[in-house]
C-alpha cells in the first residue's frame, strides 16, 4: 500500500498524487488519534483522582479533629438551622 503511495511522488498527474495523499493519511489519522488518548485520557483521569482526593479532604480532614470540635460544630450548625419559634401570651 506504501508502495503506491510512494513511487508516485515526483508523478504529475494529480489523481496518482491525491491517491497517494490518501493512503498515507488513511493510515496515520489512527495512529495520530491513538498516540493523542494515550495523552489526553491519563491526564484526565489524574485530574479527576485528584478533584476527588481534594474533595475528601476537605470534608473529612482526618485525625487532627478532635470529636469535641466536631460536636461543637455540630451542635453550633443545629442552633443555626432550628428555627425559632417565638410564643405569645395574649390574655
Amino acid at each position: 500500500m506504501y508502495d503506491h503511495a510512494i513511487e508516485c511522488e515526483n508523478c504529475s498527474d494529480p489523481q496518482q498524487q491525491g491517491i497517494g495523499m490518501s493512503i498515507i493519511l488513511a493510515e496515520a489519522e489512527p495512529v495520530g488519534g491513538f498516540v493523542g488518548m494515550s495523552i489526553s485520557e491519563p491526564l484526565m483521569q489524574i485530574g479527576t483522582l485528584a478533584t476527588v482526593f481534594a474533595y475528601m479532604r476537605r470534608c473529612s480532614p482526618g485525625k487532627d479533629t478532635s470529636p469535641s470540635l466536631t460536636q461543637k460544630r455540630f451542635n453550633d450548625l443545629r442552633q443555626r438551622i432550628t428555627p425559632r419559634a417565638v410564643f405569645s401570651q395574649s390574655g
